[in-house]
């Protein structure tokens, strides 16, 4: 200490009002004048008057600051966040109390958010509870009460299978999965949500962890939290208790090995959230496509999943958050689904459905192999409309030639000796919706697919159809075919 310094906390300690005299004379923490003046000497004034402030109404927590002696980066955070009026004596004094609860790592923790959020920090830990803010600092294991149970020596750290005197373990794991770095993100990514946002709060997001359940749930949740913050904290609070069981457990049931991508189901879980916040699908959109990726993932009948989540798990990963590609990947899904679930759609029963088979010597697939109980195989293209499933998109979609074209009868040319020729098997199923001022029934879309392969053969724009059905699915009606046999005949 320079001979100045020295002199200046010399003249503090002089000055300390009777009331902090007498709190420093009745303190049992040692050395009350040392931390004293060595909190002078790191803080200045601001030290002193918060020392002041805390003795007159809450002498724990004045302890609690003075024992900060060892920790002076997070003394003169709290003290400076005080002076500055970024929180109450109140908030200090719950925060200080907060940190003196909290085991090595959780303090360690604690250290790390204030470096990361400063003043949001302290204030968002002021706001929770003693066991909310073991939760969120300390470690990941939780106790609950227990009616009976022997005197076991104590300790505040957790081990897994331990029972200590008057709790147990929550769970039988005490490891949460994640890096010291994730858990610091994670949790700088909360406050800063809380802090930014009237209606997120401290207590009912660290509530919301809490209650999704086991261990492995909260990790996940965790996860999701870091990388997409007030969006997925919105996002989770959205779902019922079975729909967040559900989005928090599917990993388990798919392998994602099998992506091409190194995504993974945490991105999944982050489309889904980012998709909800920012784009323009519906949060019934978003539960019912939870529903079905839960369903797809647990059927029996679908082989290949994987190909039905992993493009959503990617579309994060796009600068813009368009609706027509969640959608496409959504009705493709829902589709799958219903060929698996409906035993009466199409052909009858149906045994296996194959996500985008392969077919040897090319690089195509089509949509879906569905396989039925008697044997026949159907192999079906899924396109979504939109509201407009005009003639001149009935062409574009379903019938128009490019080179390296898109459309369903584009698919099964280029597939064409791969594919059995046997009766109505390959299948172009357009998911539409009838409107007052368009379509308005199952009539006005076969006129519109006639009058689509008579003027579109006319003006060269495809010649021969390798497609044997149209399935029209429409979002408000009931689904019907379409039979395209009658037109399939070569063309100059």
């Amino acid at each position: 200490m320079s001979p100045a310094t020295r002199q200046r906390v010399v003249d503090q300690m002089g000055s300390l009002k009777q009331s902090t005299r007498d709190y420093l004379a009745e303190t049992d923490v040692k050395a009350p004048g040392a931390k004293t003046a060595k909190l002078i000497e790191m803080t200045g004034s601001g030290g002193k008057r918060a020392l002041r402030a805390l003795s007159d109404g809450n002498r724990k927590a004045a302890d609690t600051l003075l024992k900060l002696h060892d920790d002076v980066a997070t003394q003169r955070a709290m003290v400076r966040a005080w002076e500055r009026g970024d929180i109450s004596t109140k908030e200090l004094a719950t925060a200080l109390r907060r940190y003196d609860s909290l085991d090595r790592e959780g303090k360690e923790a604690y250290q790390r958010l204030l470096d990361d959020t400063g003043s949001d920090g302290i204030s968002f830990v002021s706001k929770l509870d003693e066991d909310q803010t073991r939760s969120f600092l300390g470690s990941a294991c939780r106790r609950i009460p227990v009616v009976s149970g022997g005197s076991v020596a104590g300790s505040d750290r957790l081990h897994a299978a331990e029972v200590i005197q008057g709790s147990q373990l929550v769970d039988d794991s005490c490891s949460d999965g994640l890096s010291v770095t994730e858990q610091t993100e994670y949790r700088k990514q909360v406050v800063r949500a809380a802090s930014k946002n009237e209606d997120i709060s401290a207590t009912a997001v660290i509530t919301q962890i809490e209650n999704v359940g086991s261990q492995t749930r909260r990790t996940r949740l965790k996860l999701l939290l870091k990388d997409t913050g007030e969006d997925g904290i919105r996002f989770i609070r959205k779902l019922d208790t079975d729909q967040q069981q559900k989005l928090l457990d599917i990993d388990k049931h798919v392998d994602t090995s099998d992506f091409e991508s190194n995504a993974d189901m945490g991105d999944w879980r982050h489309s889904l959230a980012v998709y909800q916040q920012r784009s323009a699908v519906s949060d019934a959109e978003i539960e019912a496509h939870i529903e079905n990726t839960y369903r797809a993932a647990t059927s029996k009948k679908i082989d290949d999943r994987e190909g039905l989540i992993e493009p959503v798990a990617n579309l994060k990963k796009g600068s813009r958050l368009g609706t027509g590609s969640f959608r496409r990947y959504d009705n493709e899904l829902k589709r799958t689904v219903a060929y698996a679930k409906n035993p009466d759609i199409g052909h009858g029963t149906v045994k296996r459905v194959e996500v985008e088979p392969d077919f040897l010597g090319t690089d195509k697939d089509v949509d879906a192999e569905v396989v039925y109980q008697d044997g026949t195989t159907h192999y079906v293209e899924f396109k979504r409309l939109n509201d407009n499933p005009s003639k001149r998109n009935i062409i574009k979609s379903v019938f128009e030639k490019k080179e390296n074209g898109n459309s369903v009868n584009e698919k099964f040319r280029q597939i064409d000796d791969e594919v059995p020729k046997s009766e109505n098997a390959r299948i172009g199923e357009l998911k539409i919706r009838y409107t007052p001022d368009g379509l308005t029934n199952e009539q006005d879309v076969r006129d519109v697919i006639d009058a689509a392969v008579t003027d579109g053969r006319k003006s060269n724009r495809f010649s021969e159809i390798h497609l044997d059905t149209i399935r029209i699915v429409p979002e408000n009606g009931e689904p019907f075919d379409v039979d395209l046999t009658k037109y399939k005949q070569t063309y100059p």
